[in-house]
């Protein structure tokens, strides 16, 4: 029996990632979706999420920051993923150098993000990050 995932998005839009939604549900994992301007209440972020999913371009405060607050709240064995539009070099080193597991670029097949996803959640949990 395949033992589901459950994974956080952290987003501003109750419009964005919904292929993303579908395509992670196919593969066995429960999506809870935090839509926020700031860092979401770390009540919720401490949960027990498999993997959390930061969308970086926010317009009240950056994923970076976002991402900086989810890193403090000290969850090593949580994979911390950022999302983003923007294809520069400079945002992925700083994400990676921030604490996130990867940083990947939109728009991408929501399939493939999902199948690169749940990699990163099944390293992270053979390594006990």
């Amino acid at each position: 029996m395949t033992q589901h995932k459950n994974i956080l998005l952290i987003q501003t839009s109750i419009l964005g990632n919904n292929a993303l939604e579908l395509a992670l549900q196919k593969h066995h994992c429960k999506v809870y979706k935090v839509f926020t301007l700031n860092t979401p209440d770390p009540e919720v972020v401490k949960m027990g999420f498999d993997c959390i999913i930061i969308d970086v371009l926010m317009p009240e405060i950056t994923g970076f920051e976002i991402l900086e607050d989810v890193v403090g709240m000290k969850m090593p064995q949580t994979p911390v993923v950022m999302l983003s539009y923007v294809n520069h070099p400079e945002s992925h080193r700083e994400a990676i150098k921030k604490g996130a597991a990867d940083f990947i670029h939109k728009p991408m097949d929501s399939d493939i993000l999902a199948n690169r996803l749940l990699k990163i959640i099944n390293t992270y949990s053979l390594v006990g990050a």
